[in-house]
């Protein structure tokens, strides 16, 4: 079996344990799986683990961690992704294509053009998305969500323009010029990235000078006017490619 699984506690050699439900019940009704058999698991830390199923019952799958394999398929700097939660159809797309391009941090932003999904029971189900988005991609680490946050204690937070540490900060503008545009995205010794991305309908002017009145670089995406979730993943993959 070449899938991979989930468990959300850490996870040590040597150790024995059932797996959730949901992961039982994918190996159990859809793999098929039997006692004897080979998956790999991965716990969110970087590792992942070789792992032979000892039990397969009615409802749980019980397991043996073989050995414990550090496979990186991190990038090299940080990359921050932040924009609204988008409308539940379009919800998966972003997540999943985020987790793809190895962006480790996205926070949800409350932009004054955006209708805020903050109850607890969305957040949880993003982050089942992520998860899930990392079986499939192979990465070993889980990008973090970050709690729903406004515009403006994004583009103020000290953090990101720390100088011992410092990330280069983009906003998304379609109105920018092509000078702008063009802008080098090399971190040099930066460490990473971080972008602001806009809702549907975009920044209001107010937010746009508050962004550069605060230090954030402003970067055009093309001729076109592009949705928020194509808008976020190109922004991932120009800063991942260079």
């Amino acid at each position: 079996m070449s899938q991979r699984f989930f468990h959300p506690e850490k996870i040590q050699p040597g150790k024995s344990f059932s797996l959730a439900e949901s992961e039982s019940h994918h190996l159990i009704h859809v793999m098929r799986a039997q006692a004897g058999d080979s998956i790999v698991l991965f716990d969110g830390t970087g590792s992942e683990f070789s792992t032979l199923i000892e039990s397969v019952n009615r409802k749980t799958v019980d397991v043996l961690i073989l050995a414990e394999n550090k496979i990186n398929r991190e990038l090299s700097t940080e990359l921050i992704i932040s924009c609204p939660i988008p409308k539940s159809d379009r919800q998966k797309f972003l997540l999943e294509k985020l987790t793809e391009l190895g962006v480790t941090h996205w926070i949800p932003m409350i932009t004054h053009r955006s209708n805020p999904q903050t109850h607890a029971k969305s957040l949880e189900k993003l982050k089942r998305l992520v998860i899930e988005a990392s079986k499939q991609c192979g990465r070993n680490r889980l990008m973090s969500i970050g709690k729903p946050t406004p515009f403006s204690e994004i583009v103020i937070n000290e953090a990101y323009r720390n100088e011992s540490s410092p990330l280069r900060c983009w906003i998304a503008d379609p109105t920018s010029t092509q000078e702008q545009a063009t802008h080098s995205l090399k971190t040099d010794n930066a460490a990473g990235s971080i972008f602001l991305i806009g809702p549907e309908g975009g920044f209001t002017p107010e937010e746009i000078l508050a962004a550069s009145q605060a230090g954030w670089q402003s970067i055009r995406l093309g001729k076109t006017i592009l949705r928020m979730e194509t808008a976020a993943m190109a922004c991932a993959t120009l800063a991942a490619l260079t």
